[in-house]
């Protein structure tokens, strides 16, 4: 298999133990200490590393619990991989003082890793 196929992996391996299997420890594994998250809503007082991605992590779990992520389509070059993902799930908790409204919800992204 190539490093290209071997990072693919990793990158689901990601999307499927951390944010679907809501499995926080994993980031440990996978995030850098320096890695810091630019998505829009993250609050900027979350530290760098792991520990940010998994605070981070968990409000996303306390405010969707039902989340669920499906990676749309991945390009890998060299060591870089870029997927293309869509998330479904139901507003039920607090997210930064935005209280639950029960509504579906359906989120796209691309992410760099």
């Amino acid at each position: 298999m190539s490093s290209m196929e071997d990072n693919k992996n990793l990158v689901r391996r990601l999307f499927q133990e951390f944010w679907n299997g809501r499995n926080l420890a994993i980031a440990d594994k996978f995030i850098a200490a320096s890695f810091l998250d630019h998505v829009p809503g993250r609050p900027a007082e979350l530290p760098a590393g792991p520990e940010g991605f998994k605070l981070w992590g968990s409000a996303l779990h306390a405010a969707y619990p039902d989340t669920h992520y499906t990676i749309d389509d991945m390009l890998a070059e060299g060591d870089k991989v870029v997927s293309h993902w869509t998330a479904h799930g139901t507003h039920q908790g607090v997210l930064m003082g935005i209280p639950a409204t029960a509504k579906q919800v359906t989120v796209t992204g691309i992410r760099s890793s």
